[in-house]
């Protein structure tokens, strides 16, 4: 059964372990419900992740998930940090959609995601899905 609430699902620099200043609107807005995955590809963008979607079951890009207290305030910040605000010319960076997350629980839940909105051929993937676990060096800072 799949839940629908105010969640995101975050899986890159807004991490609490990627150590980002952005984390901050996460951790005075929202409360952490726990980990999870969902079927999707991970790439190294430049110094940070961007994910898309996969119909490939052994595809899965792990994160966290985030209770929201006040969405509008905090996805419209967050759309702003994203680059995927409607004041960003097109194509836009990453792209704000609602997709299926897996909780490490088994549970299922419907959740807000920045989802990368560009081109991913000359990327690198990330194996394993998890940012925070990835070898990054020799990475750009971003």
């Amino acid at each position: 059964m799949t839940e629908t609430t105010d969640y995101l699902f975050v899986y890159g620099t807004l991490r609490p372990a990627f150590g980002h200043p952005a984390h901050r609107l996460l951790a005075e807005g929202a409360e952490r419900i726990g980990c999870g995955w969902l079927r999707g590809r991970l790439y190294e963008i430049s110094g940070y992740p961007g994910a898309v979607l996969s119909d490939d079951p052994a595809d899965r890009v792990v994160g966290e998930l985030y209770r929201l207290a006040d969405p509008t305030t905090i996805l419209t910040r967050l759309d702003d940090y994203e680059e995927a605000a409607e004041h960003f010319p097109p194509p836009r960076e990453y792209r704000r959609c609602r997709v299926e997350i897996r909780q490490d629980d088994g549970r299922s839940v419907t959740a807000w995601i920045y989802l990368y909105n560009r081109p991913t051929e000359n990327l690198k993937p990330i194996a394993g899905g998890d940012y925070c676990a990835a070898d990054r060096s020799g990475r750009t800072s971003g």
